[in-house]
């Protein structure tokens, strides 16, 4: 029986694509919420060609588009000091966004079209780590009456052996 409460999840920025940049608790952890990993996804798929008979098809479906998905939802708050980026701030710029830090003043995000950062994360769901990196789709969500929230969805295809 998995323990559905112990759950978290960690994320730095990488220096170099790719590179596991080894995030650590105390000070790469974000506070999420709704957090549901799928280890493994795919589609099936059958080839669109024709047969030379009359009849049921002979070939089966191949499984295609494996891939690991990870989502969960991110408080939008501050940091609680202007001009320090949010512990969400990674995530944000490796979603598309760019950071601009002023000191004692503010931090703002603006969104980019080229050059996306990239983030390791390590997501910890019932005791099994589980390492995602880009690509990934996000999507902002706010909530009427409620706390204002960024819902991020994140794919990782696996590669084949």
């Amino acid at each position: 029986m998995a323990l559905t409460r112990k759950k978290f999840l960690i994320a730095k920025e990488e220096t170099t694509y790719g590179t596991d940049p080894t995030p650590v608790g105390g000070s790469d952890a974000i506070q999420v919420t709704n957090l549901e990993v799928a280890p493994i996804e795919s589609d099936n798929v059958q080839a669109a060609a024709f047969q030379g008979f009359i009849g049921n098809s002979t070939r089966g479906t191949l499984v295609a588009n494996k891939r690991v998905s990870v989502t969960f939802d991110v408080e939008l708050a501050g940091s609680g000091t202007a001009g320090t980026a949010p512990a969400f701030g990674p995530l944000l710029k490796a979603a598309g966004l760019s950071e601009t830090l002023v000191a004692s003043t503010s931090a703002t995000y603006a969104p980019v079209s080229s050059s996306f950062d990239s983030v390791t994360i390590y997501c910890f769901y019932d005791g099994t780590r589980h390492v995602d990196w880009l690509p990934w789709q996000r999507f902002f969500q706010l909530c009427r009456w409620s706390v204002c929230c960024c819902k991020f969805q994140l794919h990782r295809h696996l590669q084949q052996p």
